[in-house]
């Protein structure tokens, strides 16, 4: 059976790394539009809602690329056991999340005078694709769990 099992694809696999690449690509476009001046690449200021300094999101931004990439290389290695009850609790933790960020995005594009946080259009959607992680991690750990309801 445990031959079987490696066998088979891990699809999510891919999607985990896909949605790290994007959130890598959101952390090097914002200091890049600071020598980069083009149409197609938003001003610095745009990246961020300036809750924080961009030091301390950048420090933040990088600790979450290591944790991902950690657990993207634990899922390559196929040293990761499926966990129901953690699944269920990163469903919840993912869509609530996105929500939040969808929220956010509707609000930005309906309130008359919304603040900097709202407005920022940029921000949500990167916020989304961290949301799709979770909830592609939810995915595979809800899916033929193995070992019962760890």
């Amino acid at each position: 059976m445990t031959n079987m099992l490696a066998k088979r694809p891990n699809h999510h696999v891919a999607w985990l790394w896909a949605l790290t690449g994007l959130f890598c690509l959101r952390v090097i476009a914002q200091p890049l539009a600071l020598i980069v001046e083009s149409p197609w690449l938003p001003r610095f200021n745009e990246w961020h809602s300036e809750v924080m300094p961009y030091g301390v999101l950048l420090a933040f931004q990088l600790a979450i690329i290591t944790t991902l990439v950690v657990v993207n290389v634990s899922h390559v290695r196929g040293s990761v056991v499926r966990k129901r009850r953690f699944g269920h609790l990163l469903t919840v933790i993912g869509a609530v999340y996105a929500l939040g960020m969808i929220a956010r995005l509707l609000l930005g594009m309906t309130l008359a005078d919304p603040s900097h946080w709202f407005a920022n259009k940029i921000s949500p959607w990167f916020h989304l694709v961290l949301a799709a992680y979770l909830l592609t991690l939810a995915r595979f750990h809800l899916s033929a769990s193995q070992g019962g309801d760890q």
